[in-house]
């Protein structure tokens, strides 16, 4: 009798199939590991923006308050702020400033900021921070 399978022919390995489904199973993994991680990265980058801008604000605050405190409410300007002014290392900027005196030594300074992300001197689109409004106290030793 003659069989015609007669010789075993060793099928060791995977089919083709079987290896373009892996690739694609991992491909789709990838993909999605890939858009994880670059959405929390500009999570990450967002957040240390506002903390960033948070400070910068902040910085401008105390250094208002010092001049005003000390009673130099005269000598405040543009010019004066931007020349001391530690805040500027960041991209914050001024747009407006206004000093106003009220009775029994209370100020009222209100200021437009932005933040100067392209450092091109001008308010661009999305780049503006809502107004603030500050009341100091001058301090005087009576």
């Amino acid at each position: 009798m003659l069989f015609l399978h007669s010789r075993r022919i060793d099928k060791s390995g995977f089919t083709l199939i079987e290896v373009v489904v892996s690739l694609l199973i991992m491909g789709i993994s990838v993909s999605g590991l890939l858009n994880l991680f670059q959405w929390g990265q500009q999570r990450y980058s967002a957040l240390t923006k506002s903390w960033r801008t948070r400070t910068a604000v902040g910085d401008f605050q105390r250094f208002l308050r010092q001049q005003i405190c000390s009673g130099d409410i005269a000598s405040l300007s543009i010019g004066l702020i931007e020349k001391e002014a530690t805040f500027l290392k960041s991209n914050l900027r001024l747009t407006s400033f206004t000093v106003k005196p009220y009775t029994n030594g209370g100020v009222f300074v209100s200021a437009g900021l932005y933040e100067d992300f392209d450092k091109n001197g001008k308010v661009n689109r999305g780049e503006e921070l809502p107004p603030v409004l500050w009341c100091f106290r001058v301090r005087t030793n009576q």
